[in-house]
């Protein structure tokens, strides 16, 4: 289990720009000599050949047209540049758009939606957060994700994650893991999340992470308290953590989990458990 640590405070504003603005925009594409199919590159090999990605037939370059074809711009919120959002802008995790100048999300699909990732994170745009959550004290709330949008939120934090600690993987609504909100319910907004999963009859501490502008809270702390006591101690007597690195062992130590020896850690409520 992994928590990251800050080393930007400007973090969820950069990595989650956002845009703002969008329009449509007439951009240049090639098209297939054969099909009426389109692509905004061409792959080529080395004798200048290049697939269609349309019908899978393959042609020299100057074959190829060049037509224009309509797509959505957006303006990056950070740096200003346009980011068209077409395949070449694309992240790798499948859910949005990148720019390329500063390596910012600013765009987010859901279903036909086109979503700023940064209003992913108000009550807002998902109101089930709020309404079906177990409160864990005064201030904060704890959410089981269940549909693809809730676990939409999830996956636009674990890009901020994956920011600082690379081990960090993205998860669906799949029913592989489950993953928890965590929502401050008087600022309106998700601060954090938990993944977990069921493995060897014990429950397993897989993720955690809380948002930058929103640390040394003792979020992580109240999380995780709420998490064993309403999820792990209910499935066993003790509960495993997934390769912790140096702040997770540290809160675990903190909470009486583990025991800390110099370089050593022994488990004492817990046990460490393998990566996926």
């Amino acid at each position: 289990m992994n928590i990251s640590g800050c080393r930007i405070k400007t973090l969820m504003q950069g990595r989650l720009a956002g845009w703002k603005s969008q329009k449509k925009a007439l951009l240049e594409f090639y098209r297939c000599p054969k099909c009426p199919g389109t692509q905004e590159s061409l792959l080529l090999d080395e004798n200048d050949i290049a697939q269609c990605f349309a019908c899978d037939k393959s042609f020299p370059k100057d074959k190829f047209g060049r037509v224009k074809v309509r797509r959505t711009v957006v303006e990056c919120r950070k740096c200003g540049p346009e980011v068209p959002l077409t395949p070449s802008y694309a992240n790798a995790l499948g859910i949005g758009y990148i720019c390329s100048n500063c390596n910012s999300f600013v765009a987010v699909e859901y279903g036909t939606q086109l979503l700023d990732p940064v209003v992913l994170l108000k009550e807002s745009w998902n109101p089930d957060v709020e309404k079906g959550s177990i409160r864990v004290d005064s201030d904060l709330a704890f959410f089981k994700c269940r549909t693809k949008k809730d676990y939409l939120i999830v996956q636009t934090l674990q890009i901020l994650a994956k920011e600082e600690e690379k081990s960090f993987r993205s998860v669906t609504a799949d029913g592989s893991f489950s993953a928890q909100l965590l929502f401050d319910t008087r600022k309106k907004k998700v601060v954090g999340f938990l993944v977990w999963n069921i493995e060897w009859k014990h429950a397993i501490l897989r993720q955690i992470f809380i948002v930058p502008d929103e640390r040394r809270r003792g979020m992580a702390e109240r999380m995780v308290v709420f998490w064993v006591k309403e999820y792990a101690d209910k499935i066993s007597n003790i509960f495993g953590i997934e390769s912790p690195n140096e702040k997770a062992r540290s809160l675990h130590a903190k909470l009486g989990h583990i025991k800390i020896d110099g370089d050593s850690a022994t488990g004492i409520k817990c046990f460490f458990a393998p990566g996926l």
